[in-house]
């Protein structure tokens, strides 16, 4: 069981990673790119720190899967599993206290669950 649940947070942040470039980029990115008034640096900074976001997610569901194959390197799927948590609940945050705006988005639902996921097969006993 813990391998399967590494194995579903990984292809659940696949699945988030691939809606957030598909869908997300075109709302966000191109709008910001869009926008005239708003300086360069904030702009280029914003579509860095965007892309970042995926690279990250790509890294960690790679993570996921590494630890359920390898099961004597669990700690790496329990980094990940924070990293994404800690995603989820940032984006959680940011919708409650910052803009309810963001609720609309997958933000602060995806990644919490996923973070959950991969934290219970990377802290699960192994039956091998």
């Amino acid at each position: 069981m813990p391998r399967l649940l590494l194995l579903i947070a990984a292809i659940a942040t696949v699945a988030v990673a691939f809606m957030h470039v598909a869908l997300g980029g075109p709302l966000v990115v191109d709008a910001l790119r869009a926008e005239g008034d708003l300086p360069a640096v904030v702009v280029w900074l914003s579509y860095f720190t965007w892309h970042d976001g995926t690279v990250a997610l790509l890294v960690c569901a790679a993570a996921f899967v590494y630890a359920a194959l390898k099961p004597g390197n669990r700690a790496l799927g329990v980094f990940a599993g924070v990293l994404v948590l800690g995603i989820g609940l940032l984006g959680l945050a940011t919708a409650v206290f910052g803009s309810g705006a963001l609720w609309r988005t997958p933000a602060p639902y995806a990644f919490g669950v996923i973070g959950l996921l991969a934290l219970a097969g990377a802290l699960s006993p192994s039956r091998r």
